[in-house]
This record gives structure tokens, sequence and C-alpha cells, in this order.
């Protein structure tokens, strides 16, 4: 592997980890709980993927993999904070089942 793909892997998750840290603050600043406790858990199931992209050496495979599960998690958990009608509709129960 040589010395610039490792320090350009290396720059995608860290400005993955700054993304995930700016929208942890602003989940925090939220004031609706519902929609905080619906956004901090999406942040949660992404946080491990992320802390094993920064510390564990993978495969190149397993890196992509791991980059596009988290920056997927990201733009859901973005897009859940800023449009109101999206995160209704996913607090709805599905058919069938019982709140």
């Amino acid at each position: 592997m040589g010395m610039l793909s490792f320090i350009f892997r290396r720059k995608s998750v860290y400005s993955l980890r700054k993304a995930y840290d700016r929208l942890r603050e602003k989940a925090d600043r939220e004031s609706d709980i519902n929609k905080k406790i619906a956004v901090l858990r999406s942040l949660d199931q992404i946080e491990p993927t992320l802390v094993a992209l920064e510390e564990q050496i993978l495969s190149g495979f397993e890196r992509r993999r791991m980059t596009n599960y988290v920056g997927d998690g990201l733009k859901r958990t973005k897009k859940m904070l800023k449009d109101a009608e999206y995160f209704s509709n996913m607090m709805q129960p599905a058919r069938g089942e019982k709140r």
C-alpha cells in the first residue's frame, strides 16, 4: 500500500468522524425529546462501525463496505434532523403493529 493511498483513506475516515461529531452536537441541541432520542439511537448504531474503521486494519473491501454503511447512516440521520415530515413518517408504527 502506497503512502498516498494510506493518507487519502485516513482522510475519509476523519471526515466521517467530523460529520458524526457535528450531527451528535446538533442532536444534543434538539428541543423535541422524541426526535432527539431517535437521532441519538441512529447515531449509536453507527458509532461502533466508525470506531472499527479508525482503529482496525481492514481489507479494501471491508473498508469500503463499512465506509458506505457509515456514510449512508449519517445521511439518513442528517435528513432526519432537517426534515420534520421524514421524522414523523419514521415514527409511525408499521401496519399491524400496536403502539
